[in-house]
């Protein structure tokens, strides 16, 4: 019962079960002379940055903002031109960035430790996408260079 998977698979479920009961009426009122897809974008965006390192997919952040995928996907790309999924990504990148940064190898870092963690377990595309968002490769932040 302690195993991750399971864990993690019990708190999606959770997570789920809890969003169905609640009245999906009560949330905030958005400030007048909003779009319906930036309110949609923000809190998403919110959720995505309060949950990176969660196994989360494109319905599980749908579900959270209360919304369908495709309203979803349609206010990410309305929005900010890209999908939701790859602003994770990047929500991600960026927090494997910072603790590349602060990172010493010399006491045991390790990019693939880290990149792990933080959902990228294939070191050679996770290694593309880092050098494409910061210019250097991961290995790179880490020693300083």
């Amino acid at each position: 019962m302690s195993h991750p998977l399971v864990l993690e698979e019990a708190g999606r479920l959770l997570a789920a079960t809890l969003l169905s009961t609640f009245d999906r009426t009560a949330a905030t009122p958005e400030p007048e002379g909003r779009s319906s897809s930036a309110v949609i974008t923000r809190r998403a965006i919110a959720y995505m940055e309060t949950n990176p390192d969660l196994q989360i997919g494109v319905a599980d952040i749908a579900g959270a903002v209360m919304v369908s995928v495709r309203s979803l996907q349609l206010a990410f790309r309305r929005e900010l031109d890209t999908t939701p999924m790859a602003h994770l990504r990047r929500v991600r990148l960026d927090r494997v960035h910072a603790e590349l940064v602060r990172g010493d190898s010399q006491a045991g870092a390790t990019v693939t430790a880290i990149a792990t963690r933080w959902g990228f377990p294939n070191n050679s595309r996770f290694a593309a996408q880092y050098r494409q968002a910061f210019g250097m490769l991961p290995s790179q932040t880490l020693h300083g260079a």
